[in-house]
């Protein structure tokens, strides 16, 4: 997992400095920032390394070229003892990247149950401009950064950020106010500070577009959206899985179709990797099917998607119909594909109304 953050999420100081903690897992922090100009500036970031198996990495760039010869980065360990700061930088002209964008310099420390504070620093009268950080364990570190050189743009002219994800499941915060974000392959969540209601999000060509006071940001292969006081599922489509569990409710409990917590459920389960098929069958291994219908029998499961799909009480007609396509007289649909095979209807995508509820998201909890 890609985690991308603002350094001004974290701190300028010491006293204001947010920490962030490290597993064994793939997430690795990609923070960016800018540091120089009129005035000497750091940011300060907090780093607890304790649960990392292997030695930790930290590789560094700033995207705009030419930072200069007096920017540093320095990790300084046991908690936060300045005295015993070692800076990773500390050769001028060898610590800032070329106008090619072609080199990363890093630094691995070994992980300890204390917090590690990494400073960036500019002083006063250098170019103010953008740099990047990755902090995870130094494995991850390594096989991520060659793909962020092209995949993360910062133009601190403009105040405008472009960033592409990686093949898993990302998570984006602080980005600037005007950014354009492509999760990529994966489960791929934007977190928006502030209310869903004081923010206007809808779908254009390819993707969604989100604004608010500060700024518009646009999303293309993002699935989650996480505000403050609500959180929104954008992969409201026939191949998402959010759109796959609201055909899966609208096919077996259509009354559902609204339920956050429902919808959740559901959705978490194709986001875990269930296809369709292993959801239906899931909910008849589980009893959910037969308390809904009534029994485990073909009859009694073909009234329950007719109801659920077309809203009304089918005839013995109908049902005998339905019935055909799992005992062989139509086709031999075992339950669970008979299930996947209705739910994926137009006409279920029509009744529970997903083009339109693509349009805007779905509340999910």
């Amino acid at each position: 997992m890609m985690i991308v953050n603002e350094a001004g999420d974290f701190g300028s100081t010491l006293a204001t400095a947010r920490t962030i903690k490290l597993s064994a897992s793939n997430d690795v922090y990609v923070i960016y920032g800018t540091v120089g100009g009129s005035g000497a500036d750091e940011d300060h970031i907090l780093v607890d390394s304790s649960l990392v198996a292997n030695a930790c990495a930290m590789a560094i760039t700033h995207v705009a070229p030419d930072f200069g010869a007096s920017f540093r980065v320095s990790l300084v360990d046991n908690e936060y003892a300045r005295a015993t700061k070692n800076l990773l930088y500390s050769t001028p002209g060898t610590h800032f990247q070329s106008d090619l964008r072609t080199s990363w310099e890093s630094l691995s420390w070994t992980p300890s149950n204390a917090l590690d504070e990494i400073v960036v620093h500019a002083p006063a009268g250098t170019q103010r401009e953008a740099y990047m950080l990755l902090i995870g364990d130094a494995a991850k570190v390594q096989s991520m950064y060659q793909g962020l050189l092209a995949n993360v743009t910062v133009n601190d002219a403009s105040g405008t950020m472009t960033i592409v994800g990686t093949p898993g499941d990302d998570s984006f915060s602080g980005m600037a106010a005007n950014s354009a974000i492509n999760g990529g392959a994966g489960i791929d969540s934007v977190l928006l500070p502030g209310n869903w209601s004081a923010q206007s999000i809808k779908k254009i060509a390819n993707g969604y577009s989100e604004s608010s006071a500060t700024g518009t940001k646009t999303l293309s292969s993002v699935e989650r959206l996480l505000f403050d006081d609500k959180k929104i599922a954008l992969d409201v489509s026939a191949d998402g899985n959010t759109g796959k569990a609201l055909m899966f409710i609208g096919a077996v409990a259509f009354g559902l179709r609204s339920d956050k917590a429902a919808s959740g459920v559901v959705q978490g389960v194709f986001d875990a990797g269930s296809s369709l098929l292993d959801v239906c069958d899931l909910a008849l291994d589980c009893g959910l099917i037969r308390s809904l219908a009534g029994s485990d029998s073909n009859e009694d499961l073909a009234r329950l998607a007719y109801q659920n799909v077309v809203g009304s009480v089918p005839d013995v007609a109908a049902v005998d119909m339905l019935v055909s396509f799992m005992d062989g007289r139509t086709a031999s649909y075992s339950q669970a594909a008979f299930i996947a095979e209705i739910a994926g209807l137009e006409l279920n995508q029509a009744h529970i109304g997903l083009v339109g509820l693509a349009a805007t998201g779905v509340e999910f909890i």
